[in-house]
């Protein structure tokens, strides 16, 4: 009874352990830029924003936004906070790299509301080691508001600047 017990604790401080790691890309960001929603004027980005990065895998993050509470993206809405429902971003990298290789909703590529997330070539799309800093350009898709493809209806420019551990 005492080893079964034993082992027993022993696997539970294996998980507890295991759901402890975090990857170099996880930590407390400052994020500023510019946020364009084409479907609303009345829509802006809330920059500065406090957001965590939480490691989901070994080489993705999820974007938790400590304004909101949640893994969600944060922006106003005629002056006041707000968000993007069924929005939430992950980040994937290249670990040899650091290059942001892609950017998928949390609620579904796409989510019950049409919105999927995507990466913009266009950007730099990178997280610096030295500085621990990220540029990343990245689009909401909503078939359902943007009826003409390639369908985006916000874009996202942003720079993540670490200011800690989580």
């Amino acid at each position: 009874m005492i080893r079964s017990v034993k082992r027993v604790v022993t696997l539970l401080i294996l998980d507890l352990t295991l759901l402890s790691i975090k990857n170099k890309y996880d930590g407390k960001y400052t994020v500023t830029g510019t946020m364009v929603d084409f479907s609303s004027a009345a829509l802006t980005g809330n920059y500065p924003m406090d957001v965590e990065l939480r490691t989901s895998g070994p080489n993705s993050v999820q974007l938790y936004d400590v304004a909101i509470g949640g893994v969600f993206h944060s922006i106003l809405s005629g002056g006041s906070l707000s968000y993007y429902g069924s929005y939430g971003i992950e980040i994937t990298f290249d670990p040899v790299t650091n290059k942001v290789v892609s950017v998928t909703n949390v609620y579904g590529q796409p989510a019950g509301n049409t919105r999927s997330a995507g990466l913009d070539p266009t950007g730099i799309n990178m997280w610096n080691e030295s500085t621990k800093t990220m540029d990343i350009k990245y689009f909401m898709y909503q078939p359902s508001v943007i009826a003409t493809p390639p369908h985006i209806r916000v874009s996202f420019d942003e720079n993540f600047k670490y200011v800690g551990p989580r």
